[in-house]
């Protein structure tokens, strides 16, 4: 009698009540690790696959970045331990490369498996913050191929 192989595990799925601002109809996701690649995660809606998002932990490369949960935060996602909260900001492409969104991150209670997006006042006006330090970038130049700072060359370690 041959055993049977082991399957991987399905990552558990998250559930956002509210939706996603542009992503409405889809509710439940998965997070799943970019291979080879340490800085981003991708959120991909288990209705459809093809459906997703870049995130990143926004806390190594922005030391001073807070983001603060309200009462009513805390109690749409079922949040009773700080230690259960997750904060990711969704990454996009943009004429300046890559930028993450610092107003309005995801927050994810892993015991309840519940996520929000919120909206962080306080950061209103960086909507597209450059994953790339503004001074490596040469004119018409990918900053890669000059030697520019970017997350793919910062020591995170």
């Amino acid at each position: 009698m041959n055993p049977e192989p082991l399957s991987k595990p399905e990552p558990p799925a998250l559930f956002f009540p509210w939706g996603l601002p542009g992503l409405e109809r889809y509710r439940r996701f998965t997070v799943v690790p970019v291979p080879d690649n340490r800085f981003f995660l991708l959120l991909q809606s288990e209705d459809e696959p093809a459906v997703g998002m870049l995130l990143l932990d926004p806390f190594p490369l922005f030391p001073s970045y807070r983001c603060t949960l309200t009462d009513s935060d805390r109690q749409d996602l079922a949040l009773e331990r700080r230690e259960d909260l997750l904060v990711y900001t969704t990454v996009s492409v943009s004429p300046e490369g890559l930028c993450t969104n610092l107003a309005a991150p995801l927050a994810i209670n892993t015991a309840s498996r519940l996520g929000k997006q919120l909206y962080l006042r306080h950061y209103g006006d960086r909507l597209r913050v450059p994953l790339v330090h503004p001074s490596s970038r040469a004119p018409g130049k990918n900053p890669a191929a000059t030697g520019g700072r970017s997350i793919f060359n910062h020591k995170l370690d």
